[in-house]
């Protein structure tokens, strides 16, 4: 057994480790697996199935069905973005300002809201502030602000009027980049880590694909 650090937007952990044969669908890999305290995860979850299992694969998360396979989709309408991944898990780069560099977000299944992280340097998308807000992960809980975030360019879709997050890059690990995307609002989002693209599927009102 060995010992590992857990990162989240509400900061870092260390947890122990073990070595595990796991096995999702016809997949099977040996990992270090992280095992994680009795408190760590609320609700009927016996663990997180991360990214260094995945990264090799082709999947799709089908909110609307509720599964997960492992194939493309494709979809008419579909957006399509740069998919990258690297020691700090999938990241998809969306940019939202001419000359500007794109922001780096982590593409998240397990985040309620969007979680900008505010660094020095780097403009983040126009936001409307209500109040402080308590950010909950395996790391424990941070504050943040609340907000409304009135626009976010993801490729040619525009999420607007949501509510998020944003928290000090004091109080966030740098490796989480500029923010977290929620993927539950997306109908199904398709992951080909080996060809190197993210794509979505939008089906709820404030995700408006641009004509």
């Amino acid at each position: 057994m060995g010992r590992t650090t857990v990162v989240t937007p509400s900061g870092r952990r260390i947890r122990s480790s073990v070595r595990a044969a796991i096995h999702i669908g016809e997949a099977r890999a040996d990992i270090d697996a992280m095992v994680l305290a009795a408190g760590d995860i609320r609700g009927p979850v016996d663990g997180i199935i991360g990214t260094d299992i995945l990264a090799a694969r082709r999947f799709t998360i089908d909110y609307v069905q509720r599964r997960i396979s492992f194939d493309l989709r494709e979809d008419q309408g579909a957006v399509s973005m740069p998919l990258t991944h690297g020691a700090n898990g999938f990241v998809v780069m969306l940019p939202q300002h001419d000359a500007e560099p794109p922001l780096q977000f982590i593409p998240d299944s397990g985040t309620a809201t969007v979680v900008l992280i505010a660094r020095k340097g780097r403009r983040l998308p126009p936001v409307t502030p209500l109040a402080l807000a308590g950010v909950e992960a395996i790391g424990g809980v941070r504050v943040g602000r609340s907000v409304v975030l009135e626009e976010l360019r993801i490729g040619s879709i525009r999420l607007r009027d949501q509510l998020a997050v944003v928290m000090t890059a004091s109080s966030a690990d740098e490796r989480m980049g500029d923010g977290l995307l929620p993927l539950h609002l997306f109908a199904r989002v398709t992951f080909d880590a080996p060809g190197g693209s993210l794509t979505l599927v939008a089906d709820r009102e404030s995700l408006i694909p641009s004509p």
